[in-house]
């Protein structure tokens, strides 16, 4: 999960726990964005 995370988290560990929720939606809607478009 760190190389998934590292580009978008920012640099302090606590908000990389704060937005960790969010950040998962956005990575899920990409996701299912990528699958529909193809």
């Amino acid at each position: 999960m760190g190389m998934v995370w590292s580009p978008y988290a920012p640099a302090p560990e606590r908000n990389f726990m704060t937005f960790r929720p969010l950040h998962d939606r956005v990575v899920i809607r990409r996701a299912e964005g990528e699958l529909v478009s193809k």
